[in-house]
């Protein structure tokens, strides 16, 4: 429900029982009328009539489903973890630099072969945690 409605139901709730009140009040004079007691209970019915509507309302509006987006943009560079740096690869051995030529993978992980001194080994990743 909007703010503006509200309080405009709210403040004509207030001011029926206000005169609820005053015709109650009115009631109990001396010279006792019934009908001054059946207008305030009237009044004091209509103003909460209007309170009935105002909660009526707020309940019903909060009861309704809300629709939250969230939108978020992921580079694939962000994906990536660690030093992003190449590396040279050289020989264990003799330290001759490795091309990718050198190099084989198979299901046995990934072999180097030296073309400087023939030596011939398996590359082992350490892990980077």
């Amino acid at each position: 429900m909007r703010g503006y409605l509200k309080g405009i139901l709210i403040g004509m709730a207030v001011f029926f029982i206000l005169f609820g009140l005053i015709f109650l009040i009115a009631s109990f004079s001396p010279d006792f009328q019934v009908s001054n007691l059946i207008i305030a209970l009237v009044l004091f019915g209509i103003g909460g009539v209007f309170i009935g509507v105002v909660v009526y309302a707020e309940k019903k509006e909060a009861s309704r489903p809300v629709h939250i987006e969230q939108k978020m943009e992921i580079k694939a560079s962000d994906l990536v973890g660690g030093d992003k740096r190449t590396e040279e690869l050289k020989c264990k051995n003799c330290s001759g630099p490795l091309s990718s030529k050198d190099l084989k993978i198979t299901n046995m992980g990934v072999l180097v072969s030296c073309p400087y001194c023939g030596t011939a080994y398996a590359i082992e990743e350490a892990p980077k945690w």
